[in-house]
């Protein structure tokens, strides 16, 4: 029996051959499609493989000794008749090109869509579709409440809380709102220098795009330099109110101060102070004696600001403004007021694109989208791949977040119980996995969270299944919402994570029914040390590993799984 451990019989799976391979009295059992003995089944014969290729799961077949074809991994589609994957489109592909002022799909497409597309001369992208220059004021929403949950409202509602007013605002339902009051005066910059990044612009003329790329322009100029080195950026950038974050405000571009506020000034000041806010304009208000920033560059000296030129009386309806526009020293300090942008219901901002990108509801196995930003560690991961930090009726439980990464965007959740005893390896020789990484020292392991590429490049190693059955357990738990393939033998890192966070993780299992806390558990990570051992983990211990063990050793696999 400790033979066929080590190397399956060919028919391992189908029957017991006993000690010599057979029935007493039968030297073998022969493994094909004719059934020799009353115990020894036929061999199915599925398997045409010798490994599993990307990006398909496979079922091995252990009286041929291949593999067969079952399914894809996560982001692809399985069309079981052609026995194909085909990759699905990430949410980026949304447009679809076409209509007035289209030139068509910039780059690939995929599913028919684009990820930008293309304009005609008389239009431009704005991030989100092709339009005029001077679309932003023709919007329906201009002069608009926002709140801090990014709605917004014609009519005040004092159910919410409002932190700007809509400033610029486009037939897509995007836009950008503008703060209610001022920050402060700084400089554009304490030297004069260009930056070669951000394009010199002469004329409102010369190229109406940069004239709204409020916050591209602002990622431009805060990556030039610091607070120091470019003040009123930077003081845009790290704004905050209820419901947003610094690095969810910009300094406004020039178009977004000379049309969007200009142009509306009346109906934008009188809600501004009906939201609590400040005058824009104040009463005898010099040519030069209030300019306001923007981020739009006009040479190295120069960058472009606004004046209102306009009083007000006491009643908000009278107020009237003027403007002129000119290419201001970039050390002098001026008036910085920040905008905000937002999208239509069901998107949000995606500050890296600078474009408005469907809102992540959910989580999509295997796939670091985003959606990890809205979850903690210690939320419970539900099977319709969402997460919160209670027990929610009528949701069934599947996982409880136990990782995040350093920028928020992916995580994993570990299973609500483990899933047996095994060994990491199942034989005596002392095999190196050449595409797993040696971590021969704690602090090397304690940094290793790639559960899932250690996973994989575990059960790759070889075709047979019996040798490494701890990475084999996790690869093949599945529960509802889930499938064979979706989990992985977690990281040694994984559980320095556990560690550091135990207890709002146990408080969590504890509200599962049936969910094994994790405070006594030893677990067997996915991190390899050499050809002879691997990483144990433990929640109670030092750095939550528990040392170097002999892969043949049977401690419990409790999976994990990415998204």
């Amino acid at each position: 029996q400790e033979h066929y451990k080590v190397k399956p019989n060919p028919c391992d799976g189908y029957m017991d051959c006993g000690s010599m391979g057979g029935e007493a009295g039968a030297s073998t059992c022969l493994s094909g499609t004719t059934t020799m003995y009353d115990n020894c089944k036929p061999c199915p014969n599925l398997g045409t493989l010798t490994s599993c290729p990307e990006p398909f799961t496979c079922t091995y077949e252990e009286c041929s000794g291949l593999w067969y074809k079952t399914g894809c991994q996560s982001g692809y589609d399985w069309n079981s008749s052609s026995q194909t994957c085909t990759a699905q489109c990430s949410p980026d592909y949304q447009y679809t090109c076409s209509g007035t002022g289209y030139a068509g799909g910039s780059g690939e497409a995929c599913g028919g869509k684009y990820k930008s597309c293309n304009c005609t001369s008389d239009h431009f992208w704005n991030g989100t579709m092709c339009t005029r220059h001077n679309d932003c004021t023709w919007g329906g929403e201009i002069g608009y409440f926002l709140y801090s949950d990014m709605t917004r409202s014609k009519d005040l509602d004092s159910s919410k809380t409002p932190i700007g007013v809509v400033v610029c605002s486009y037939s897509d339902g995007s836009g950008e709102a503008i703060a209610l009051k001022s920050i402060g005066k700084y400089q554009w910059s304490i030297s004069l220098t260009d930056i070669p990044e951000l394009t010199n612009y002469q004329s409102f003329k010369d190229d109406p795009r940069a004239y709204i790329n409020s916050c591209e322009n602002t990622a431009i100029i805060t990556a030039a330099g610091d607070s120091e080195t470019y003040p009123a950026a930077w003081a845009a950038y790290e704004y905050s109110t209820e419901g947003t974050s610094p690095g969810n405000w910009c300094l406004p571009a020039d178009m977004i101060i000379t049309e969007g506020l200009h142009d509306n000034f009346g109906i934008i000041q009188q809600n501004i102070l009906l939201a609590g806010g400040s005058y824009i304009v104040r009463s005898a208000v010099g040519p030069k004696e209030a300019p306001y920033w923007t981020s739009t560059e006009v040479d190295a000296k120069h960058a472009h600001a606004l004046t209102f030129i306009a009083g007000y009386s006491s009643d908000v309806g009278d107020i009237g403004s003027s403007s002129s526009t000119a290419g201001d020293y970039k050390n002098s300090n001026e008036i910085v007021h920040p905008v905000i942008p937002f999208c239509k219901d069901g998107y949000e901002y995606d500050y890296t694109s600078f474009s408005c990108k469907k809102k992540i509801t959910q989580a999509v196995w295997g796939q670091c989208t985003g959606y990890a930003k809205t979850c903690n560690i210690g939320d419970i991961v539900y099977s319709d791949g969402t997460c919160s930090p209670q027990r929610i009726s009528g949701k069934t439980p599947i996982a409880v977040v136990v990782y995040k990464s350093a920028d928020g965007n992916c995580a994993q959740a570990m299973a609500l119980n483990s899933v047996g005893s095994y060994g990491w390896q199942s034989t005596y020789d002392e095999t190196d996995i050449p595409a797993l990484p040696n971590h021969l020292y704690e602090e090397n392991a304690t940094s290793d969270f790639s559960s899932c590429e250690n996973t994989q490049a575990i059960i790759m190693y070889t075709t047979y299944q019996s040798i490494y059955p701890a990475a084999w357990a996790a690869r093949k738990h599945s529960t509802e919402g889930t499938e064979a393939g979706d989990w992985c033998l977690p990281a040694a890192g994984i559980m320095t994570s556990i560690k550091n966070n135990i207890s709002v993780i146990d408080r969590s299992f504890a509200l599962i029914e049936n969910a094994e806390a994790l405070e006594n558990s030893i677990l067997w990570s996915s991190s390899e040390t050499n050809g002879g051992y691997a990483w144990l983990s433990c929640a109670y211990c030092d750095n939550g590993l528990n040392g170097a063990y002999s892969k043949r050793d049977l401690y419990d696999v409790r999976p994990v799984i990415e998204f």
